[in-house]
């Protein structure tokens, strides 16, 4: 029995096994320059802005470990990319830009979404300016790409 292409593409045990991006294992550091300070920080990785060096064009390189604690964590890397990949046509998901591997990481170039935390922007200091319309939309892009994923099966366990 033949399987629609959709189940074929569908997770098995939960994670995706494969990605159509090429993963590139070329010297990160020639394409592009990474700044020293954080974007964010999370229990497996750093995040920080980069610039593409041919065009200028800014992006956030994810640096994802990949063993942790003694563990591969390559597979649960490469499901990353695959959601990544299959929420491409939703503007409330980052695009994913470029994919490098070196001897001890996972490097996720992703777009560049400007703005700070998202906490920060819901509960401002006294002094910001920002309306209630504005969180109101905010909240309404998080929740369309979060209802994109759920319909997508999949679970984001790290909004903030």
């Amino acid at each position: 029995m033949l399987r629609s292409k959709l189940e074929a593409e569908s997770p098995r045990d939960g994670l995706y096994s494969a990605s159509r991006t090429s993963i590139k294992t070329e010297n990160f550091h020639y394409v592009y320059s990474v700044d020293t300070k954080l974007l964010g920080r999370g229990r497996f990785a750093v995040v920080r802005r980069c610039t593409e060096k041919a065009t200028g064009r800014e992006f956030a390189a994810k640096f994802l470990k990949k063993r942790r604690r003694g563990k591969d964590c390559r597979a649960e890397i490469i499901h990353e990319i695959a959601v990544l990949e299959m929420a491409k046509p939703n503007p409330h998901i980052v695009d994913l830009h470029d994919v490098y591997e070196t001897t001890n990481e996972i490097i996720v170039i992703l777009e560049y979404a400007a703005g700070g935390e998202i906490f920060n922007l819901c509960a401002p200091d006294r002094n910001d300016n920002i309306s209630e319309g504005q969180i109101i939309g905010l909240l309404r892009q998080i929740i369309e790409g979060v209802k994109f994923l759920h319909e997508n099966n999949v679970v984001h366990l790290d909004l903030k």
